[in-house]
Parts: C-alpha cells; sequence; structure tokens
C-alpha cells in the first residue's frame, strides 16, 4: 500500500497513505456513533461532563487525523496569500484564548480543532470533492458569526467553555464542526454512511433497552436521581426525559427508512424500541413531532404503504400495551397538555412546565443581542438583580440562538441545516434524512440543544451531505483531493459532451 500512487499534485507524486488515515478517520467516527450515547455517569451533572469530555477526546483526534491527511496531501502549503489571514486570526484568537482561560484541556482541545478548521479554510479550493462548494462558505460564514459572538461580549470566559453544567460553548461549537467536517472528508460512499447509521441504532437500541427499564422501575444507570422525575419517565443515559426524547426522535427516522427499505426484523425492533421509549420519556414535544414523522411518512413515500402498515400496526401493539402501565401514566402526561394550554391562554409563567417565564426573560434580552449574540451558553449570565435568570437555557432552539448568536447567526444556522438535510432522492434513507430537519424543529420550541443530542444533530448533517453526494462523488475521498477534483469534473465533462 505504501508504494502505491493515487496521482501527480503540482508535480509531486502523492503515495497512497492517505487511505490508511482515511480508514482510521472512518475508525473514530464509527466507534464514536456507537459509544458516545452509551457513556454516561450517575448523575444527571455527571453525565453532562463526561459527554463534554468524551466529546474532547473524540474531536481531538479526528482534527489529528485530519492534520495528518492534510501534511500527507501536502496541501499545507497550497493556499494562497490571501487566505493566510484566518490563521493569524487563529493566532491571535488562540492566544487570547489561553490567556484568558489558562492551559486547560478544553481551550486546548478548542484552539486545535480551529486550527484544523482554518487549515482546511485556506485549501478548500482544492477539496471541492470532498466538502460540496455549496456548504463551505455558509460554514465559514455561520463560524465567523459564532466567533464574534463569543468573544465580542462581556461574558467571554462563560461563552467559549460553556456554562458549568450545559458545557455547550464555543469549544463544544469546535468539537462539533469537526465532527461534521470529518464526516465529508472520510466517508466515501454511501455505504460508510449506511455503516455510521446502524452504529447509531445500535447504540440508540442500547440506551432504549435502559430506558424501558427505567420505565419499568429497574434503573441500572442513575440510581441516585431516581427520585427527581415523577410519574414513571424514563431518560436512558441522558439523565433528562426531554434530552432523552430529543436523542430518540432523531433516530426514529432512520430506523423507519430502514425498516421501509429492507422490511428486516431487526430494523422494525429499532423503530418499536425508539418509539417505545419515546412514550416512556413522556417528552411532550417529541410526541407531536413523532406524529408529524407520521404524516409525512404517509406523504412523502406513497410506494412503501404496504410496509408503512406493517410499521403502524406494530407501534399501535406497543402503544396498547404501554398506556395502561402505572395507572395511565402516559395518558395523565399527555392529558396535562389541556392545563397547559389554558395557563398559555391566561398568560401565567407556569405554562409549558414554567417555560413561559424562561422565554419572557430572553425575549427582554433580545433587544441587545439581536444582531451579535451575547456568545454561547451565557443566558444566565445575562441577568441583573432586578431581572434574575428563571433558568441558564430558553428551552427553545429559536430562542436561546436569537439572544446568544444573534438573529443572523439563527437564520444561518437554520439554512444551513436545511441545505444539508434537503435533497430529492425518493429512497428511504434519504427521506430520513429529510424528515429529520422539521422533526428537529417541532422539538425545538419546546427544547435547547444539549451536550447529548448537539453533536449527534452535527453527525447526522454531515451524513445527509455525504449521502446525498454521494451517487456524484462514490469514493473519491479514497484519492488525493486534486486528482479527486479532476477525475469528478472529468465524468462531468464526458458526461455532457457528445461522442463525434
Amino acid at each position: 500500500m505504501d508504494f502505491m500512487i493515487d496521482g501527480l499534485v503540482d508535480g509531486r507524486f502523492v503515495t497512497a497513505n492517505g487511505a490508511r488515515i482515511i480508514g482510521a478517520g472512518r475508525v473514530v467516527i464509527l466507534v464514536f456513533a456507537l459509544a458516545f450515547p452509551l457513556v454516561t455517569a450517575p448523575t444527571e451533572f455527571g453525565s453532562n461532563l463526561t459527554k463534554f469530555n468524551a466529546l474532547l477526546v473524540f474531536a481531538a483526534f479526528l482534527a489529528g487525523i485530519v492534520m495528518l491527511l492534510l501534511y500527507r496531501w501536502r496541501l499545507a502549503s497550497q493556499g494562497p496569500r490571501r487566505t493566510r489571514m484566518p490563521l493569524l486570526v487563529w493566532v491571535v484568537l488562540g492566544a487570547y484564548s489561553f490567556l484568558l482561560t489558562g492551559f486547560c484541556n478544553e481551550t486546548l482541545v478548542m484552539v486545535f480543532t480551529f486550527l484544523m478548521l482554518v487549515s482546511l479554510w485556506t485549501v478548500r479550493s482544492s477539496l471541492t470533492a470532498l466538502i460540496p462548494p455549496g456548504l463551505t462558505r455558509p460554514l465559514g460564514i455561520l463560524v465567523a458569526v459564532v466567533l464574534i459572538s463569543s468573544f465580542a461580549n462581556l461574558h467571554q470566559y462563560q461563552a467559549l467553555l460553556g456554562h458549568i453544567y450545559r458545557k455547550t460553548g464555543l469549544v463544544t461549537f469546535g468539537c462539533v464542526v469537526t465532527l461534521f467536517v470529518s464526516t465529508l472528508i472520510f466517508l466515501g460512499s454511501s455505504g460508510d454512511c449506511r455503516r455510521v447509521l446502524k452504529c447509531l441504532l445500535l447504540g440508540g437500541g442500547l440506551v432504549s433497552a435502559v430506558g424501558l427499564l427505567q420505565f419499568f422501575g429497574a434503573d441500572i444507570i442513575f440510581p441516585q436521581e431516581a427520585s427527581f422525575f415523577s410519574g414513571w419517565r424514563s431518560y436512558g443515559t441522558m439523565g433528562n426525559p426531554n434530552w432523552f426524547g430529543t436523542y430518540l426522535l432523531l433516530l426514529l427516522p432512520i430506523a423507519v427508512g430502514f425498516y421501509l427499505e429492507t422490511g428486516r426484523v431487526w430494523a422494525g425492533a429499532a423503530c418499536g424500541l425508539l418509539y417505545a421509549n419515546i412514550l416512556t420519556s413522556q417528552t411532550r414535544g417529541a410526541c407531536l413531532a413523532t406524529a408529524a414523522l407520521g404524516l409525512m411518512l404517509f406523504v412523502g413515500l406513497p410506494a412503501y404503504r404496504r410496509r408503512t402498515r406493517q410499521l403502524l400496526l406494530l407501534l399501535l401493539v406497543i402503544t396498547a400495551f404501554l398506556l395502561p402501565c402505572h395507572e395511565l401514566a402516559i395518558l395523565r402526561r399527555a392529558d396535562s397538555l389541556r392545563a397547559e394550554a389554558d395557563m398559555a391562554l391566561t398568560g401565567s409563567n407556569e405554562a409549558g412546565t414554567a417555560r413561559f417565564q424562561v422565554w419572557r426573560y430572553a425575549l427582554r434580552k433580545l433587544p441587545a443581542h439581536c444582531l451579535v449574540g451575547s456568545g454561547l451558553d451565557t443566558l444566565a449570565y445575562l441577568e441583573s438583580p432586578n431581572d434574575p435568570a428563571p433558568n441558564s437555557k430558553a428551552h427553545s432552539i429559536f430562542i436561546e440562538y436569537a439572544v446568544t448568536i444573534g438573529i443572523p447567526g439563527l437564520l444561518l444556522y437554520l439554512a444551513f441545516l436545511w441545505k444539508s438535510f434537503s435533497g430529492a432522492t425518493p429512497d428511504p434513507i434519504s427521506w430520513a434524512f429529510r424528515a429529520m430537519f422539521p422533526v428537529y424543529l417541532i422539538q425545538g420550541i419546546f427544547i435547547h440543544d444539549t451536550i447529548h443530542t448537539w453533536p449527534l444533530i452535527w453527525l447526522l448533517t454531515g451524513l445527509a451531505v455525504r449521502y446525498r453526494e454521494a451517487p456524484l462523488v462514490g469514493d473519491l475521498p479514497a484519492v488525493s483531493p486534486n486528482v479527486a477534483v479532476a477525475s469528478h469534473g472529468a465524468a462531468r465533462a464526458s458526461a455532457t459532451i457528445p461522442p463525434p
């Protein structure tokens, strides 16, 4: 393998060692997809911290492999001079970050991941076969907006490292963007994407088994937290039923897509486990989004009506089995929506499980931060003696990001997700990716991104892009990017020029 030739780059031969490096990157992504949902601790706070530390480790490995790949492809010196300015900005902000936070592990990983992102930006013209050009610019602008919001505020320390409990600051943002970019670089075909999706479902099945045990009174993960949530609510390895519901909701379209495509028993079992835990988590926003997913299924895939009816029958049986449990706990939780609606009509702060109070607080802070946000994870630090923060999060991705990265940042983020998840291919897996975006938005009305689910969203975003582009790109990441670009262009040219 060491002596094989991939191609000629600027007059220099590039060996196929890059294929080994790409293989290592794929392995890390597969391990992340399987292991990240499983890592936890016996308390809710400990679970957040454990997930955060695990994300740091995986992001550092992925960033290191990407940098090694750029070195192996000898692209480090190929960026034009005008693109060297981002490197200077990185040096300044990196040095300032160390002065602000000290040489802690979080800052080291953040600076390293952003070095990788800056390096990719400087040679982006050579990577068009790996990272679609239509996403490079929106992603670069979004990263710039988040950086400006993080450093142009009075709470820079918190914006960089994140809230001590939430852990969704700039460090985490750098890690999840690294995960997205690595997915595009290391996965070269739809088959690679399917393997990652199956790892996600395997991890989701294990977490769901834990959730069902919790619902029936056997909590093997959080024995100290068993009395924190009333009403027999399952929360898996996430420490919170609402976070657990969001996690399940993101995986359910994948399981449905695999079942419609293959009709395999394992895919049906995955659908059943995920759906059962959405019910037992009693997360009302996730239940509403699941209902919307069902409507999208009937409208979007009419060619799979037979398997759709089979799946619906399975879910009805699961529903009928779980509803009577614990004196109709699931139904009583659903019935609480009526009381919540009545409180909302009267303008009570307790509406939406006190979400109205948090939303009003955040909206009062919005005018001062609508253009340049206050920085990721800083909502709680905007309080004043006369206006204390009722919570450290806005419990809505829309309000949370409008305040912390500004309305332009929120619109950029949503547009980036929409562009990534959209696609016209009618197969079930492509449908699953398209369905993730609206269900994420529906659930996002009631809940913010968390350290448990934010990395998953960015991983799925990268998978959606790579899966959509795979028919055109094929296995091009196995060769040097310049050769890939040339081959890609030649293939398009030969397809459009008629023979003489």
